[in-house]
């Protein structure tokens, strides 16, 4: 996003000094001036976001480099001239200017293209990491799933049998089998109506 504001303001930069050049009017030289200052803020800016990356940070150097050099050896003292002169610009000092800051912009294209390049490369590596967390979730929930499942089949095991043994024992005396056979005794809810059927039959 930095390198596209500063593509923008360092057009605005030239467009500034050009229509200076052309028309002496003082509105261009003060875009000139605001997109220069903006153009400061901009490096910077870049400077702090590429500190972690050596080969960035020179390129970003590079251009501040020859925005500077622009700046100082073409743009303003053409500006100056301009403004002693009290007349246009020839039009070998505007072409001389353009012709310098086309080879700006090349390179802020440049730095432009690897910033979106570096900031795809960041993306595919986040979306990379979600995909993962996101398989690790899947994997965790179908393991937590097949447990509860296999502790559900325990506990309704373990509650279901001494249910049915109960319900067989009753149609057994229903039949006048006063013996049959009890669910073990347990220290539990079953235990205790196994016990209370079993006291009740030998009644």
């Amino acid at each position: 996003v930095r390198a596209e504001a500063l593509l923008r303001h360092g057009s605005e930069m030239q467009l500034g000094a050009r229509g200076y050049l052309l028309t002496r009017q003082a509105t261009f030289l003060g875009d000139y001036k605001a997109a220069a200052n903006a153009v400061s803020q901009d490096m910077a800016s870049l400077r702090r976001q590429a500190s972690n990356d050596p080969s960035e940070t020179a390129a970003i150097d590079a251009i501040q480099l020859k925005i500077s050099e622009w700046q100082h050896r073409w743009a303003e003292p053409a500006l100056e001239e301009a403004e002693k002169r009290k007349s246009v610009a020839k039009a070998s000092e505007i072409k001389e200017v353009n012709q310098r800051f086309s080879k700006i912009q090349d390179s802020l294209l440049r730095l432009l293209d690897e910033n979106q390049k570096a900031m795809a490369r960041r993306i595919n590596r986040s979306e990379l990491v979600m995909r993962r967390a996101l398989a690790l979730g899947v994997v965790v929930s179908l393991l937590f799933g097949v447990m509860i499942l296999v502790l559900t089949g325990i506990m309704s095991r373990t509650i279901a049998r001494p249910v049915r043994q109960l319900i067989e024992a009753s149609r057994r005396v229903s039949r006048g089998d006063f013996e049959p056979p009890l669910p073990p005794v347990a220290e539990n809810e079953f235990g205790a109506l196994a016990g209370s059927f079993r006291h009740m039959t030998q009644t």
